[in-house]
């Protein structure tokens, strides 16, 4: 901004706390759900927590995508985790009456 000084840090969006890295966080422990790293530099124990909403709901805690739901709900599952009455609910349908999957 043009009305910044020399020292000012931005307070609003972190950083990835190692030193030098200028990407924002997504990773950080589940016990804390505080975003402490980037991808590159996060630890073992670190999962997505920018992302979670995302991830199939299936415990103790699948880290898969969930593409899979209930047909006017939100994709909740995974491939595995699914239920025979689960649908796709993330990729895009042929819209044409007699079109197939895709």
């Amino acid at each position: 901004s043009d009305h910044r000084t020399g020292g000012s840090v931005d307070v609003k969006n972190p950083r990835c706390r190692v030193g030098g890295c200028d990407r924002q966080p997504s990773f950080g422990k589940v016990e804390d759900g505080v975003k402490v790293a980037c991808a590159f530099h996060r630890e073992a124990t670190h999962v997505d927590l920018k992302n979670r909403a995302k991830r199939c709901r299936h415990p103790p805690g699948c880290s898969k995508l969930s593409i899979f739901g209930l047909h006017e709900g939100r994709a909740e599952y995974c491939g595995e985790h699914r239920q025979s009455y689960h649908v796709d609910l993330v990729h895009d349908r042929c819209r044409h009456p007699e079109g197939g999957p895709r």
